[in-house]
């Protein structure tokens, strides 16, 4: 089973299909369905994007249906990832083609709420990402503008080097199902605070290093939980991670009695991108392993 297979993660992917547009009539590729799902494309044996939406016709047709055109004009919603991606099948001398998957199954996904499309999309990203060591080479391209990563991770999955846009990246090493309960300290195979109510913030401690209360000024992912069962409530990132938990504890305890936060610290230099390649991880493994979205992560109750 490959990213690219017909039975990629068992959803009912259809076949490839170069997209087009259609002026005639109803702007609509035959075959391709006007109900919600998830979709890919590839350009050659590359997986170059994944998304969602709740129109595929719509999304296949208007937004990416001139992407093998020399200067077409993207829809704006996807102009980054389409310019991206129009430029690289161009200098592989590939076409972009498109697949998705759609309608009723027999997975647990309820592919009409955009959250659980959402969520699905992370999860395919982050199951492409363990078996290929890839990311695919357009989600993140709109993330940060100006540069993608290309060189091999260090131990740590932090990249050597950057390099201009345009060129195929690594990203980051994907992160690994250990300590599967989010809660845990080792949740995905990362070193999390101990859980703390939010007036605790200031005497958190950076795992594994003794004394430096004062870690949390710098980058790194978060968890939020509900005290008693650990469920998860909301995952992010922050510059300063600290500060960035305490307002989205804040933001959430509007809505709910209390709440819980754990951290863990990135390298200093960490891109906006590779925040997102690992944030997307922890949603698309939870999503993964539960097939439940966290109940505040595409709520807009937390500022992304």
């Amino acid at each position: 089973m490959t990213c690219l297979g017909e039975d990629f993660h068992d959803l009912p992917w259809s076949q490839w299909h170069r997209p087009r547009k259609i002026y005639k009539g109803r702007k609509v590729q035959p075959g391709v369905p006007r109900e919600p799902g998830v979709y890919r494309i590839r350009i050659g044996d590359l997986l170059a994007y994944l998304g969602e939406s709740s129109n595929l016709a719509r999304r296949l047709v208007d937004d990416w249906g001139d992407v093998n055109r020399v200067g077409s004009r993207p829809a704006k919603s996807r102009e980054d990832a389409f310019q991206y991606l129009a430029k690289l099948s161009s200098e592989m001398q590939e076409s972009c083609e498109v697949s998705w998957a759609s309608g009723p199954g027999p997975w647990p996904y309820d592919l009409s709420d955009k959250a659980h499309r959402e969520s699905l999309e992370r999860c395919l990203g982050w199951i492409c990402r363990r078996r290929t060591g890839r990311t695919s080479i357009g989600n993140y391209a709109r993330a940060g503008k100006g540069s993608q990563l290309v060189s091999d991770t260090t131990g740590s999955g932090h990249p050597k080097e950057v390099s201009p846009a345009g060129l195929i990246h690594v990203g980051t090493r994907a992160l690994i199902s250990e300590g599967r309960d989010p809660s845990s300290r080792r949740w995905m195979g990362r070193n999390w605070t101990v859980p703390q109510p939010r007036g605790e913030l200031d005497m958190w401690e950076a795992p594994g290093l003794p004394e430096m209360k004062r870690a949390g000024q710098g980058p790194g992912l978060y968890k939020i939980l509900r005290p008693g069962d650990g469920q998860l409530l909301f995952v992010g990132y922050g510059r300063h991670v600290a500060g960035s938990l305490d307002e989205a504890m804040g933001s959430i305890e509007h809505v709910e009695d209390k709440t819980v936060g754990s951290w863990c610290p990135l390298p200093r230099k960490v891109l906006k991108l590779e925040c997102l390649e690992l944030l997307g991880d922890l949603i698309g493994a939870h999503y993964h392993e539960t097939g439940s979205v966290a109940p505040y992560q595409f709520a807009g109750v937390v500022k992304s």
